[in-house]
């Protein structure tokens, strides 16, 4: 399963499926969550059939100070911008439901405020210039945690303090840092423009403190505890192996718990051999040709240049689209749901300043008799059609306006579905391309 895009996380998805999977063993018992950062555990325990009798969280950062005021009712004091430059946030801190959609875009901001690569200076524009709506969407995803969440209180302390409230048939949860400053690293961005005065104080966890809580925790009882490392000392539950990732480790003495053993999958990434066209750069000829790229190449360009709000997916079969010799474009896809056409999984341009109509000509290929012959060679399929998804609000996609039939409209989810039948040719696609960029240009 996989969590809603809310707020940054580390919880993965095999370790929620523990807790889905073992929410019994805390039906009607007081659960304290230190170190809680996203609040995931306390939402999969509230959804649960039998959920705790209550649910007091933890932590010490901004973030999750924030969401917890927020979910709990209260308010935070003490904010304010520390940073002149985004003295523009300033209406957005008035209220507490709006102060913690601004902090959720900023975290989404967080990895890309560098600015070090193109990429980078992209998404960050991207999220910038377009805050409000961004933000709007984030307060939209808190309204709808907050109606399923049930944390009774939120208290921001040290979590060897509020350790100290533990009463003996309490559970005690913990997902503590995993590297010393680790915290302070991941919030660094969003410190050096979010001021908090009354921050709670705390010691950083470094390896020495935390043996030392776990140490307490465990002879208390009655806990589970997450971490990238085995603890010999502590019965390991759950482990979740594989992929790119450290193993995750959860530890527990809880009656009637599963053990389970999950394996992830990997993601990898190789940049691709052909060279890919360049922001600035002015094709030499137009001589349209396809390439078959694997996986991690296919991820690679795809990761980088596709729209933040669609959800990357590995397509069966993956083409990449070369003019004069560079890459423009992917176009990626699978099997339809009904087992007789294809489905168009990705189809995207690169981001270029030169050319403004790339993904028009990215879409007129797919949909040419070229590809469909190229196609049928690759996947001994025969068949003649091919549909589509278009991730938007308006009434029709303008990538696809013209080339591909619209076949109905999901205005509640924002999706439109469109279909293509390989009946073009490369030659007028390019010729009308032409066309297109010369007009929009004048």
């Amino acid at each position: 399963s996989k969590e809603a895009v809310l707020f940054t996380g580390s919880v993965c998805g095999q370790v929620r499926d523990w807790f889905r999977a073992n929410a019994g063993a805390f039906a009607g018992r007081r659960v304290l969550s230190g170190c809680c950062g996203n609040f995931t555990i306390e939402t999969v325990l509230s959804q649960a059939p039998d959920r705790p009798g209550e649910i007091i969280s933890n932590d010490v950062s901004l973030y999750s100070s924030s969401l917890g005021a927020y979910f709990t009712g209260t308010q935070l004091t003490g904010i304010s911008i520390a940073e002149p430059e985004y003295a523009w946030l300033e209406p957005y801190l008035q209220d507490t439901e709006s102060m913690v959609g601004a902090i959720v875009v900023l975290l989404e901001a967080a990895p890309f405020s560098s600015c070090r690569t193109a990429y980078h200076r992209r998404i960050y524009g991207e999220l910038m210039d377009n805050f409000a709506s961004y933000h709007e969407q984030a307060v939209s995803r808190l309204q709808k945690r907050k109606e399923v969440l049930q944390v009774s209180q939120f208290v921001p302390a040290d979590v060897k303090d509020f350790f100290e409230r533990k009463e003996p048939d309490d559970v005690f949860l913990s997902f503590m840092p995993t590297y010393a400053g680790g915290y302070e690293k991941l919030y660094q961005f969003l410190g050096k423009i979010i001021a908090w005065q009354d921050s709670p104080s705390y010691e950083v966890m470094d390896l020495d403190g935390k043996a030392e809580l776990l140490a307490r925790v465990h002879e208390s009882g009655s806990y589970v505890h997450i971490d990238d490392v085995r603890r010999d000392e502590m019965k390991v539950v759950g482990i979740v192996d594989g992929g790119l990732g450290r193993p995750v480790y959860i530890h527990s003495d809880l009656d009637g718990v599963e053990s389970e053993v999950y394996r992830r999958g990997s993601k990898t990434y190789r940049r691709p051999k052909v060279p890919l066209l360049q922001q600035d750069e002015v094709l030499a000829d137009l001589d349209v040709s396809f390439v078959a790229l694997d996986s991690a190449e296919f991820a690679w360009v795809r990761d980088q240049h596709l729209s933040r709000n669609i959800i990357p997916a590995d397509p069966s079969w993956r083409f990449g689209i070369c003019v004069g010799g560079k890459l423009l474009g992917l176009i990626g896809f699978a099997r339809g749901k009904d087992g007789e056409t294809y489905y168009m999984m990705c189809d995207l341009a690169v981001a270029s300043n030169t050319y403004q109509r790339l993904s028009k000509l990215i879409c007129m290929v797919a949909n040419t008799k070229e590809m469909h012959k190229i196609l049928r060679q690759q996947t001994g399929r025969f068949w003649d059609t091919f549909t589509t998804t278009a991730f938007t609000k308006r009434p029709v996609s303008m990538k696809y306006r013209g080339v591909l039939t619209l076949l109905g409209r999901n205005k509640k989810d924002g999706k439109l579905n469109y279909q293509g039948n390989f009946s073009g040719s490369i030659a007028k696609a390019v010729k009308k391309w032409q066309k297109m960029e010369k007009k929009a240009k004048a």
